[in-house]
């Protein structure tokens, strides 16, 4: 279920040419918009791709939210204009599953401002849900995924989150480091391993940045790192 949750958001990177901004209304739109935003952002559309988002089937897959969420709160983190629109344009049109989600972007966004909207959501979009998880998000600190090593799938996936909107290299990289976590004998930290394996040779696969960032980071990685690099790349330049 997990890899083929983010093989959806790996594919995503795979459609071809760029198209303008517009409605979200449709997968396709919706795809492009999501896989090439790191290279054409189109912040416009947040509103409109959160919409699309929990009212198509991607919802029905909890492990979807928090990469997304992420996604969308990095994006808002240094976009306090879209941060506020987009928590306007819900109020207006939004239904209770794209106002809980945005709560949840804006907590991963983690300003002054975002927070602060949380705190107004309460009032403004009153319903008991919104009012437990609002309280909840404002009492519990922020998950920082670049602040502790990644040791579980659902952290590699917030890494992906944080690339889509980027292209940061370090998100990357600390994918990377997961590959580490074949060595341990912990069954959690050797499916994270797998996990990281298999994202980066999909994305290696299509995605010429990610490629590029993993033949970088051969030059410097030891032992099973550099091993595992080297399976990642060899797999990837087949295709």
């Amino acid at each position: 279920m997990k890899k083929c949750l983010l093989l959806f958001f790996l594919c995503l990177c795979f459609l071809p040419g760029h198209v303008s901004a517009q409605r979200i209304y449709q997968m396709e739109q919706f795809q492009r918009w999501y896989s090439q935003y790191y290279q054409k952002p189109e912040p416009i559309n947040i509103p409109d791709a959160i919409l699309f988002f929990v009212e198509s089937n991607l919802a029905t897959y909890e492990t979807a939210k928090p990469q997304f969420a992420y996604f969308i709160g990095t994006i808002v983190r240094n976009d306090s204009y879209m941060m506020q629109q987009t928590y306007d344009m819900l109020s207006l049109k939004g239904n209770q599953d794209a106002r809980m989600f945005y709560l949840n972007a804006l907590w991963f966004a983690d300003t002054e401002a975002s927070r602060e909207l949380i705190k107004e959501a309460e009032t403004d979009w009153l319903t008991i849900d919104v009012l437990e998880t609002a309280q909840w998000l404002r009492k519990n600190p922020s998950f920082k995924p670049f602040e502790q090593s990644a040791r579980d799938p659902g952290h590699i996936d917030i890494l992906w989150g944080h690339f889509f909107a980027t292209g940061d290299a370090a998100a990357i990289q600390a994918v990377i480091q997961a590959l580490a976590l074949f060595e341990s004998p912990n069954e959690t930290y050797q499916t994270t391993a797998n996990f990281a394996q298999w994202s980066l040779t999909s994305m290696g696969k299509k995605n010429s940045d990610v490629l590029q960032i993993c033949d970088k980071s051969l030059a410097e990685a030891e032992g099973i790192i550099k091993t595992k690099l080297q399976d990642i790349l060899s797999s990837a330049l087949k295709e």
